[in-house]
């Protein structure tokens, strides 16, 4: 982890704060992660033109259940900003991500495309699943994070090339004496 400091840190922070194209990747240590994107978002005055990709069943909900899910509006909100929805098989995913990057390629305004490359919020659990993974696919086993995947990553960088000229890693980092929770 590189840790910039004094001057060099404002300089750094100033250039992730304007507005302008660009892919945000990060690692999703908790349930509002995305709620850490859209303020700083806000901040900028980008938030209406930010952008991610979101697990299609976030998508789905059930307006007249008694029982209110958090997360299902949270997807309703998904849809109604644009953003893309995926099955998080790659067969399924590829011609939704094409569509959503035309789309991104002929957007009339700087956008942000917040990209969670793990793809899944971390557990202790999830983290050793990963860690088993990495051992036996032969790649570089990870203490802090988990195995990020990458094709949908890729393919972002592909198509969003000729309008996004930076990439940004925002990664959270909660010290080990702090508690970590779930909200």
């Amino acid at each position: 982890m590189v840790r910039k400091e004094g001057r060099e840190r404002k300089e750094v922070l100033k250039l992730v704060m304007e507005k302008s194209f660009k892919i945000i990747i990060s690692n999703h240590r908790s349930d509002i992660d995305w709620l850490v994107g859209w303020a700083l978002a806000q901040r900028v005055g980008c938030l209406g033109s930010t952008n991610c990709f979101g697990k299609r069943s976030l998508y789905h909900i059930f307006p007249f259940s008694i029982l209110f899910d958090t997360f299902k509006v949270l997807g309703w909100s998904m849809w109604f900003a644009g953003c893309i929805s995926l099955e998080r098989s790659w067969t399924k995913d590829e011609n939704t991500l094409k569509s959503g990057f035309r789309e991104l390629n002929d957007f009339h305004q700087p956008f942000w495309l917040a990209v969670f490359v793990e793809g899944t919020r971390f557990t202790h659990a999830k983290l050793l699943a990963a860690q088993e993974y990495a051992v036996s696919a032969g790649i570089l086993s990870l203490r802090n994070v988990l195995v990020p995947r990458t094709k949908g990553f890729v393919a972002s960088v592909s198509h969003l090339r000729s309008v996004v000229p930076a990439i940004y890693n925002i990664t959270l980092a909660i010290p080990k004496d702090k508690p970590h929770r779930h909200y």
